[in-house]
C-alpha cells in the first residue's frame, strides 16, 4: 500500500493540516492548512477524486520500476 495523502494535528496549537502527494519527493508534496478536522475530511477526499488518475499511473510507474529492481538484483 502506498500513502498519498496524511492528515495531521500539530501538538503545539491543534491546527489540522494535511500533507498530499506522499507518495513523491518532499521537494513536490504539498501542504494544506484545515480549518477544522470535517473540513480536512471534505478536502481530502475532494482532491483524492481529483486527483486519482494521476496518482494511479504515478503509483504504478513507481512499483513498475520497483518490479525491474528486485529482478536485476544479484544476491
Amino acid at each position: 500500500m502506498t500513502e498519498v495523502l496524511r492528515r495531521s494535528q500539530r501538538p503545539d496549537d491543534e491546527v489540522w493540516w494535511v500533507e498530499v502527494d506522499r507518495h513523491l519527493d518532499e521537494q513536490h508534496r504539498g501542504r494544506r492548512i484545515c480549518t477544522s478536522y470535517e473540513q480536512g475530511v471534505i478536502g481530502s477526499e475532494l482532491w483524492a477524486v481529483r486527483h486519482h488518475q494521476r496518482i494511479r499511473l504515478e503509483i504504478d510507474q513507481r512499483e513498475v520500476a520497483r518490479a525491474a529492481q528486485r529482478k536485476n538484483r544479484t544476491w
